[in-house]
């Protein structure tokens, strides 16, 4: 009974595992996702709002519009007064639009009416003092006829400050509990994680007991059972290793986000969630790292071959297969020139050359996307010489050249989900490791709306 139980609970135990991990991966990237989103909110509300708020009022206080406004009162005959006040008035309706549209963006409710309506006042009674003290009027007559009631001004800008404040404290709070919660879980994985990965082990251990059992009853002498026995330890030793050391680390990496996240935001996290950043530390560092090297053990292709590669017979078979997927004549796929054979791997040049075409006629908003591969004996990349260079080159809709350092991520995507079709995000990625597989590099040229040119070596 306990033989035939044990593969199924071996399997539940396993499936068991593998749903961890995935818990674990997802809990590093929702955790990356917080990281992000809360540096963004604190330069934002920390950094970028004061700063404009800070900029418009010494544009209208007394270093600014209002203290030219007041000296050109009291000294007419000195224009320079007259011209800084008008330019600090431009200033400041600048700086007000920018001091909206940050406040929009951060979903703070802000009226800047009465902030524009008293720079207007102050700019038309300008002109007013002007026209007085060219009547003869003195500097004391003409300061009672402009004098301008700003308090409203003030109270706004005062309204605005309490509403960053509180913005502030309620996003971060928000996201706060929101990190507890993944702390949380990750200290619950941390914890299970081992526990199940020992009851694993524990199982495995007895299912090999009794194979072993077994095949002492089968052998005809002992020192023949002997040396199946240490063959079995061995492998149990060996699995044992795997699953009781290095799958205790799979929260590494996730410790290392949870440290830059506790020193570059100390100030915005209250005490409590600061112990609890630093409590879970410890304890998820190793576990994350196991599930990087787990990862990338299971994507990374053991069998990969190391053959003579007819490039032009691959790419050949690719524009065949990938000219099916479209209607006749719509998509163009041609070669430029010979493309030179290498020493690599068929499957993954294959996968090479169909994502960088695919890509190139699916994000594509032409009536007739064309793409051509070639081959260049030499490419300028940052001031280095590259030598022995593929290139795929289409009319797609280009990429912006700060986006260039992301479009190789996994799951990445740069366009809104449904607006070329569905996408996973892993097309590009998928180049740039297995053109890394065979010690080559990947990179492009592109611009929005002007095409793109990837280039890629081999080796």
């Amino acid at each position: 009974m306990t033989a035939d139980k044990s593969p199924s609970r071996q399997l539940l135990l396993s499936a068991i595992i593998v749903a961890l991990i995935a818990a674990s991966v997802f809990a590093q990237i929702w955790l990356q996702r917080i990281r992000a989103d809360t540096r963004e909110n604190i330069v934002l509300f920390a950094d970028d709002l004061p700063s404009a708020i800070l900029r418009l009022e010494r544009s209208i206080g007394f270093a600014g519009l209002i203290h030219n406004f007041k000296n050109h009162v009291l000294r007419p005959d000195e224009p320079v007064f007259r011209q800084n006040a008008i330019a600090q008035f431009d200033r400041a309706m600048v700086e007000l639009d920018e001091l909206e549209a940050l406040t929009a963006r951060a979903g703070i409710d802000f009226d800047p009416q009465a902030l524009r309506d008293t720079l207007v006042s102050y700019r038309q009674e300008l002109d007013h003092a002007t026209e007085l003290a060219a009547q003869g009027l003195s500097p004391f007559e003409v300061d009672e006829f402009v004098r301008i009631d700003d308090s409203a001004a003030t109270e706004a800008l005062s309204g605005l400050l309490t509403s960053v404040q509180r913005a502030f404290r309620a996003t971060v709070g928000q996201q706060i509990q929101t990190l507890t919660v993944v702390l949380r879980i990750i200290g619950a994985l941390s914890i299970i994680l081992p526990v199940v990965i020992a009851l694993a082990t524990l199982f495995q251990r007895r299912a090999e007991r009794a194979h072993l059992q077994e095949i002492e009853a089968l052998n005809e002498t002992l020192a023949d059972r002997n040396e199946r026995l240490v063959q079995s330890n061995k492998s149990l030793s060996d699995f044992a290793y795997v699953a009781s050391h290095d799958l205790r680390t799979p929260m590494r990496a996730i410790a290392n986000h949870m440290h830059f996240l506790s020193e570059d935001h100390a100030e915005a996290f209250p005490p409590a969630a600061k112990q609890r950043l630093d409590r879970v530390e410890g304890l998820c560092r190793q576990a994350d790292m196991m599930v990087a090297k787990l990862y990338r053990y299971a994507k990374i292709d053991q069998n990969q071959q190391r053959i003579p590669v007819d490039m032009d017979h691959v790419f050949e078979g690719v524009r065949k297969e990938l000219l099916k997927m479209f209607e006749p004549g719509r998509v163009s796929i041609r070669k430029l020139c010979p493309l030179p054979p290498i020493t690599g791997d068929p499957t993954e040049c294959a996968t090479i050359l169909r994502h960088l075409i695919l890509n190139g006629v699916k994000f594509n908003k032409t009536d007739h996307p064309y793409v051509t591969v070639g081959f260049l004996p030499e490419v300028e990349k940052d001031g280095v010489t590259e030598k022995d260079v593929y290139f795929v080159r289409d009319n797609g809709i280009g990429i912006d050249p700060e986006q260039h350092g992301d479009i190789f991520r996994i799951f990445n995507r740069l366009n809104h989900p449904g607006d070329f079709g569905e996408t996973a995000g892993t097309g590009l990625a998928f180049v740039k490791k297995a053109v890394e597989s065979h010690g080559g590099k990947v990179w492009l040229t592109s611009s929005r709306d002007s095409g793109s040119t990837f280039y890629f070596t081999v080796t």
